[in-house]
């Protein structure tokens, strides 16, 4: 347990104010077991060693009074005494570090921590109804429209044995209004509410074919999509390069082996 003065000299070190009058304030009832002594010179810590007789330059002056005025002396040593002798001392909470350090040590965590929403999305997501794999590619804003996707996409799913008409819903993170910074379970929300919606219909753990780079947080997120096929370029990239074509084909042969019965 410390007194208040050691507790003035802690907070002084670590660059914390403690205010309070200087003088006694007018009505107020004077203090009982506290006096202030104003901060020296030296270091506040210096103050919690033994003096000696012997104290060197820069070091609190001892305190002169008349040797034949008991009163006086009785007045000067009261503080320390009275403080010496409290049996119930104020309960003084210590603490290492400030509310403004704990603050910015907060605010750097903030900043570590890695959000995994992306800051732009721009798909095109293709479907037809029933038990069929969903597409989903990335265009882009060269004047790109999911409808120029089609005619490949189906075919890819005639390849597999999947005739029905196709449905094309666009995607553009982030929604128009919205800022991107949001938290990772709220953009996943919205992803989910968008392929569960009336028109895409997906359910849970919905097969995708996914052409493009695909987003970490897409992907491990549980009970999303179940991505069968990951294919690193667009459809616009497959449609303009016949050496891409040629490695979804070659995708969609190994889907397709694995899916009949041995």
């Amino acid at each position: 347990m410390i007194n208040e003065n050691q507790r003035l000299d802690y907070l002084n070190q670590l660059g914390v104010v403690s205010w309070m009058p200087r003088q006694p304030l007018s009505g107020a009832k004077p203090s009982e077991i506290f006096y202030h002594e104003a901060p020296k010179k030296a270091s506040p810590l210096s103050l919690l060693r033994p003096r000696t007789d012997g104290e060197t330059e820069g070091t609190a002056p001892k305190k002169t009074v008349s040797s034949n005025t008991a009163e006086s002396v009785a007045a000067v040593t009261e503080p320390a005494s009275v403080l010496s002798r409290a049996s119930n001392p104020p309960n003084i909470k210590t603490s290492t570090k400030s509310d403004a350090t704990e603050a910015a040590m907060d605010a750097l965590a903030v900043q570590d921590r890695v959000n995994r929403v992306p800051e732009h999305l721009q798909l095109a997501f293709i479907r037809q109804q029933g038990n069929r794999p969903l597409i989903v590619s990335h265009f882009g804003d060269r004047g790109d429209s999911e409808y120029s996707f089609l005619p490949l996409s189906q075919s890819m799913l005639q390849f597999m044995g999947f005739s029905e008409p196709l449905v094309s819903l666009p995607f553009v993170w982030p929604l128009a209004g919205r800022s991107p910074v949001c938290r990772e379970q709220e953009f996943v929300q919205v992803f989910r509410a968008l392929l569960g919606g009336a028109r895409l219909g997906c359910q849970a753990n919905q097969e995708c074919w996914w052409f493009g780079d695909l987003p970490e947080l897409i992907a491990e997120s549980e009970n999303l999509l179940n991505i069968t096929l990951h294919h690193p370029c667009s459809l616009t990239g497959v449609m303009t390069s016949g050496k891409e074509k040629q490695a979804v084909l070659y995708q969609l042969l190994a889907l397709k082996n694995k899916a009949q019965p041995e």
